[in-house]
Parts: C-alpha cells; structure tokens; sequence
C-alpha cells in the first residue's frame, strides 16, 4: 500500500511556494553573503522580497539577527548555498522579529561557548514578536551546552507571534532542559501556531527517567495563559528514541490539534496538562515496552480523543511500581478549587473509537498523580475502543465517573485471529467482531486513523475495516523524505564544507556529504584516507593525510557521485596539505598553580577545560605569586592564547604570560602586563599575541583587576599555533638552556666532541646555528654518551638538542 502526504489545500500551496522558493529561487534579487559582516550588512539593507543567502561552508559563532517586514507574496529569505551545505557551529544563534521572514537550509552543529543568562542559554532560534514566520527545512544536531549546564534551560526554538509556521526539520540529540519547541504565548490571545512534518529523535534525560521537569519535545502554552486558546496544529510529525520526562508533548492551552503523529520507542505520553477543547487524534503510539511509557493523558475539560493507535505500552516504573501518570489512555482526577498550574477537573470529555494493543493497562479512568486529587472526570464518554490483550486491567476505573457519563461499545475480549499484523500494527482482520459494532454518533468521527471513510455502520476502534486509507505510521525511511530536514528539497548532493586545508603533518579533519540520495567517494591520492566509501542520506566523513615530508604543498580531490540509476548528481571536496603549520589549537595536558584561592571548587582544571560555567582564581594581594602553569606537553610554536576572562562584563583583568622548557623554569616573560577588554563578556574568548614564541610550559600571571579587590580569574585558556611539537627554533635563547647535558672538549678545536646525558639515554642528537638552522642530526641512538663529527664546522657558536628538548651551547675554534 503506498504512502501519501495528506496536506489540506491551503498546506499545500504553502508547501509548493515554500519549494518554488527555495528550489527554482524566483524571488526578488538575492544577496549570497560569505561572512558576518556581509550578513549583518544584507540584513539591515533587507526589504520585502530579499532573498540573503549564505555560501555553502562552516560558519562559527554567526548571529542571524533580522527584525524586518515582508509580505505574504514577498517575504524576506535567509537561506543556505545549498540545504545542509552551511553548517552553523560555536556559539550560533538566531533571532527573528518582524513579519513574513523565512529561515531555511541550516545545519547547528559543534557547539561552543553558547550564550548564557543567569541560568538559561540563549534559544538557537528565536522568534520573538513574528508573525507569518517560517522555520522551514533545519536541522539541530546534538547542540547541547555543557554537562555542568545541563539543569540550564535551554529552548532549541522559542516560539512568540501569530501564524508561524515550524516544519520540516530535524531535532536530534537534544540534552539538558528545555522543551524542543516552545510556543512560549506570552499573550492570551490566539496564536495559530503550526508545528508538522518534524522529525524528533534521540532525547536522553538528564539524571533518571522523569526525573526533572521541562524535558518534552513540544510544549504549547503555559500555565498562566491556559484558560486561552491558542488554535495551533502539531501533525504528521515523527518522534523517534525520545526520552526524557512523562510529557513529550505538553498541552497548555486551548483548542489545539494533535494528528498523524508517530511516537517510536520512546517514554512519556502525550499529555493535555493545562487548557480545554483539544482533539487528538490518528497517531500512532509505538512504546515497544518502554518503562514508563503511556499514549495519551488527559486533563481538563471538552477534549476528544478518537483513532488512535496505541501499542505496546508499559506503566511500571523503575523501580517496577507502577506510575499513575501512564496507560494507553489515562484520564486523570483533578484538584479542587485547582490553581492554574494544577490539575483541572475532567468533564464533558470523549474517548471514543481508539485501539489499544498489548498494553499492560489499556484504558485508565480516575487516576491520580497526588492524594488531593480527588475530583472525578464528570460526564466522561468512553466508547467504541479496542482493548486487545491487555496484560494487566483492559479497563481500570480508579475513581468512578460521574454525571452524564457513558460507556459503551468497547471490546475487550477479542480472539487472537480477529487482529492482524500488516504494516508494522494490528488491523482489524475480516472476522473481527468490532466491524460495523460501533454505538452513538459522532459528527467529528467522518474518518479512521489511515485517512479512509467511515461508514454509517461505523466499526469499533480506530480502524474502518477496508475504507482504504494510506495514512500509515512513520518509520526510518521516512527521515528525510517524507518528514524532517530535506523532505521539502529536490534529489540533493553536496559536500560541506567544499575545502578543506590540512597543515603538513598528519591529521584529521571532517566534512559532511548532504544529501538525500545514496552516493560514493572517491580519492585521487594515496597520502589522503578516508573512513567512509559509501552512503545514503547525509553523513559524516573523516578524512586522514600522512605527514607531507616532500617540502611542497599538495592537493587531492575528493568526488562524490550518485550511485548510477540516480540524478547523476555529484559534488567535489578540494584538499590542500601544506608544507607549514596552521595555527590550531595545541592539546593542554595538566596545570599546576600558586596562590590559587583555596576552596574545592576552585580546581586548575577549571581553567582549560573548555567549560565557561567553573573558574579558577587568585588573589595577588595575599599572595607572593598567583599564577597557573599549563603543560603543552613538548614545545611548540605558539601564536596567541585565548582567554575567557571570569567577570569580563564587570571589570578588567591585568596579567601577563612566561613561557619556558622546564616545568620550573627560567620563565620568559612575552606578554608584559596587558589588560582584558572592558567591554567584553565571559562568554566571548579574548586573544593575545604570543610573537611565535617556543616553549612546552605556559603560565599565566595574575597581577590584579579594576574593582576593588584583585581577584584574577578566568574561566577558560586555549593556545593556539603549531600543534606539531618543535624540532628547531627561529632563535636560540640561552635563558631556556636545559643544563642536564656534558659537551666535551668544549671549547672544541679538532675533529670529535663527545656528547653526553646525566639523566636519560640519548635518542636524537641534532647541532643547531645560533640563527636555528640544523647543520647535524643523528637518530635511532640508545645509550648515554655519543661521539659527534665536527671536523666540517666552521669556527663558531653551536647549540645541541637532545630528545627534541634539552640544549646546551658548544664553540667551535680553528687554528
């Protein structure tokens, strides 16, 4: 049976405008932008019709911040290169106000250092006051702050305006709290949010199961606003290994509409927690027996929950109690005289034509999650549901329901022979006592759950047994195509980024393939390797050089194709490998320090750890020497270190940097006094020059700041220049001469000197100029004491290296 898209009319012409947009591009003029300030500049220069497009690369630390009107016929675009080619990574963010605006294409990926707020990051994006706004055709990837600000709320899409719209993206990964989406409404009115056609995907808690709040896929609404309505949709979405708290979906406002959603092995429920009037139905629930899994929980009043599909859901918890929060579908008690943020009474609320398949409680009435829970739904109707093979109670009535209240037409009771497993769920099969056994009417009730017709007759459960309907669950070959990002693109290959550009020893980088195709790699030289040949959809590829000895740059290419049969579609990755280093981040493996404030968690790791959240401090006035020393492990060429400065927002920081050799020095001072930026912030890394200084340890020097007291503090350190560790040095500085090494004779005026160590086995021997050029080495010793030609020098000042580290100076005399 084939699988279609229901989209209503207006849906799709949205849809097909949104792909005239973005795939044939007839708009008004567009403005490609290669850098921020390009970007801010195409931004402010914007007006209805501009379509601003990023090139296709890895853009780090980007601020999309648009506040602009455009119109329903020309509004204004920000958009990829090519969808997936612009990967936004670092602190990158996104903040839209205004109206008609359209954000497309993108891929948030590798963060860092994000922006924080008390105890809040910045949302990725943000919709703040926009109205007619679309969120079209992303992925956030795994963009989760650090683990120590993992209790931080952290919203990946904040909703606030009326009529946007939120489709086709992908959401994977997500850690730490804070809802996926939240349409935050901070207004009573209206808002007509639109959320469909998402993928959802791997959501991990942050401690146990449900063990903390705020942890949900979508939230609707709050609970100051939920007694309004709000008339948003969330359909045809997929969620997919999600786990985080007992509402993956939390209702708090009214007249929404939950439909043809897919729920895979996940925990939770769809839970209507605030707010009246809301339907649910035609989703499908596939718990897989998830502890502390359920399908629907209801709360409130005038809700209709019809064609459902629920299967395989297990209530206990883990520690094997059993939550009063689960089930197939669970009708709650209410609170008397509720606040807004408690439990609202049940009434006038329909279940009807739902089927519950393997679930240890299928139907659950009265439950309540605290003992003041006391009040009992009131004219509740509970018809026309196939309970089949429930493990537990098919039907557990807790507290009995009260006024008009109905039940009728349920089955329970049904042979193994009357289900049917077709297309991954149980269909009523044609012996099946529930076909035309349905009781009432009901005017919402014109189609089951896969889009087909009811009949007069109309059958118990969710199922009209053959109206012919093609509405079936998602799956895993949906991503992509049917659902989440790329679903709305034509047949797409590329690479991103298209470049990329190796220093001369051997590394690793890596590059995505975006597509939704499946496709080949091919390499044009033996010095570069890649960890993936072959694929389908977008992945990532690791791409390792061998050391590039040959004293030349090189290239090499690599050709992705489309398996043949396709579109013929292909992209290209340049390679470079240099001869010389590039500046990167070189590897901190240890700190020592002095006069460091002495309380637990102030720790020397906190100062490169990468984690902006912890610090390490000093005060130089109770102190003889504050100072952190970090190690590099062997020297390195270094161009700039990076300082996030603790405090940076409130004042300035004075300090200097010493390198040297030795973990006790001698130390040589190169940078002398400099003070942090008084405009900067915490979150912002501020960078010195280093003068292409040669040393394995660094340490900084705290020597005050401009508040009252002298606190030196600092939250993280990052150096950066030669990763490869030093074999030569520009100059030869006598301060770092190590003095572990006998020379002799010395000076020397014939033909061998004798080389000798104290304290290790020698293993390379190399004889330096003063001006650093290497005149001899010799490699693959293992003893303590070598004989060294020198009849060839000429008369003058020499240096030996021993080990890549140890120096010592020789001088050569003739005649």
């Amino acid at each position: 049976m084939p699988l279609t898209l229901q989209l209503s009319q207006m849906n799709i012409q949205n849809f097909l405008s949104v792909l005239i947009l973005l795939s044939l591009g007839l708009v008004a003029e567009a403005q490609e932008v290669s850098n921020q300030t390009e970007l801010d500049d195409a931004i402010n220069a914007a007006q209805a019709g501009t379509t601003i497009t990023l090139t296709d690369g890895v853009w780090k630390d980007v601020f999309i911040d648009i506040d602009k009107e455009g119109t329903d016929s020309e509004p204004i675009t920000i958009t990829a290169q090519n969808p997936g080619a612009v990967l936004l990574t670092g602190n990158s963010r996104v903040y839209m106000e205004g109206s008609h605006l359209i954000l497309s294409g993108f891929i948030f990926r590798d963060p860092a250092n994000l922006v924080t707020s008390g105890s809040e990051i910045e949302p990725v994006i943000e919709l703040k006051r926009c109205d007619h706004c679309k969120v079209l055709n992303n992925m956030i990837d795994n963009y989760n702050g650090t683990e120590s600000q993992k209790g931080f709320k952290f919203k990946w899409v904040l909703a606030d305006g009326l009529y946007n719209e939120i489709a086709y993206n992908s959401f994977i990964g997500k850690y730490g709290v804070g809802s996926i989406i939240n349409d935050n409404r901070n207004s009573s009115g209206p808002d007509y949010l639109s959320i469909h056609h998402n993928y959802f995907a791997d959501r991990t808690p942050i401690n146990e199961l449900n063990g903390d709040n705020d942890q949900d896929a979508i939230r609707i609404g709050n609970s100051s606003t939920s007694l309004d309505d709000s008339f948003s949709e969330v359909y045809s979405n997929y969620f997919y290994n999600f786990f985080g708290e007992v509402e993956v979906i939390s209702n708090k406002s009214g007249q929404n509409k939950y439909y043809n959603n897919t729920f895979r092995d996940y925990a939770g429920t769809l839970t209507l927690r605030h707010g009246n009037n809301c339907e649910v139905y035609g989703n499908y629930f596939f718990a897989e027996n998830n502890t502390f899994s359920g399908g629907v929980r209801v709360i409130g009043e005038g809700h209709k929950i019809y064609n459902n599909y629920i299967q395989d859901v297990k209530s206990t918890k883990s520690d094997g109690s059993t939550s009063n929060a689960t089930g197939g579908i669970n009708v709650s008690n209410g609170r008397e005289n509720s606040a807004l943020n408690g439990y609202y009474q049940v009434k006038n609320t329909q279940v009807v034509n739902n089927t519950i398949v393997n679930c240890d409680y299928a139907i659950r009435v009265g439950t309540k999650v605290s003992s003041d829970l006391n009040q009992e739904p009131i004219d509740l109707v509970v018809a026309n549901n196939i309970m089949y093979n429930s493990s537990v109670n098919e039907y557990q009535i807790l507290t009995e329901p009260t006024g008009n209240s109905i039940s009728e037409g349920n089955l329970a009771d049904m042979a193994l022979t009357d289900m049917e497993e077709d297309f991954d769920f149980f269909r009523l099969a044609s012996t099946a006592p529930a076909i035309d056994r349905g009781i009432g009417s009901y005017a919402f009730l014109t189609e089951d759950i896969l889009g087909g017709s009811r009949e007069a007759a109309f059958d118990v459960g969710a199922e009209e047994f053959g109206a012919g309907g093609t509405n079936l669950p998602y799956k895993a070959s949906d991503v992509g195509i049917i659902v989440g990002f790329g679903a709305t693109s034509e047949p797409t290959l590329a690479s991103a980024p298209t470049q990329l550009t190796f220093g001369r020893y051997a590394e690793t980088m890596t590059f995505q393939v975006v597509a939704n195709v499946d496709w080949i790699l091919t390499v044009d030289a033996p010095w570069l390797t890649l960890d993936i040949l072959e694929g389908s959809g977008s992945t990532t590829i690791t791409a390792s050089t061998t050391e590039n000895a040959t004293g030349e740059e090189r290239t090499a290419t690599i050709t992705i194709n489309e398996v043949a049969g396709g579109n013929s579609l292909s992209s290209s990755v340049e390679v470079i490998q240099l001869n010389t280093f590039i500046p990167a981040e070189i590897q901190i493996v240890g700190a020592t320090s002095l006069g460091k404030e002495d309380k637990p968690e102030i720790k020397d790791e906190n100062a490169y750890n990468d984690d902006l959240s912890n610090y390490w401090t000093g005060n130089p006035d109770d102190e003889e020497e504050v100072s952190i020393t970090f190690d590099l492990s062997c020297r390195h060429l270094m161009t700039e270190i990076g300082i996030n400065f603790w405090k940076a927002d409130e004042r300035t920081t004075t300090f200097s940097i010493a390198i040297s050799n030795k973990v006790g020095g001698p130390f040589r001072t190169v940078i002398d006094s400099a003070t942090s930026d008084p405009n900067g912030s915490p979150e912002v890394e501020q960078r010195f020059d280093m003068q292409n200084s040669v040393g394995r340890y660094v340490k900084f020097v705290g020597i005050g700041n401009s508040s009252s007291t002298n606190w030196t503090s600092i939250a993280n350190v990052n150096i950066y220049g030669d990763i490869g560790c030093d074999t030569t040095t520009a100059t030869i500085d006598i301060e770092e001469m190590e003095s572990d090494l006998l020379v002799y004779p010395n000076p020397v005026n014939g033909q061998w000197v004798t080389i000798e160590s104290k304290t290790e086995t020698l293993k390379t021997i190399k004889i330096l100029t003063s001006d650093g050029h290497q005149v001899a080495q010799l490699t693959g010793l293992d003893t303590y004491s070598e004989r060294v030609d020198v009849s060839g020098f000429p008369a003058g000042v020499y240096f030996v290296r021993i080990n890549e580290k140890d120096l010592v100076k020789i001088v050569v005399s003739r005649g």
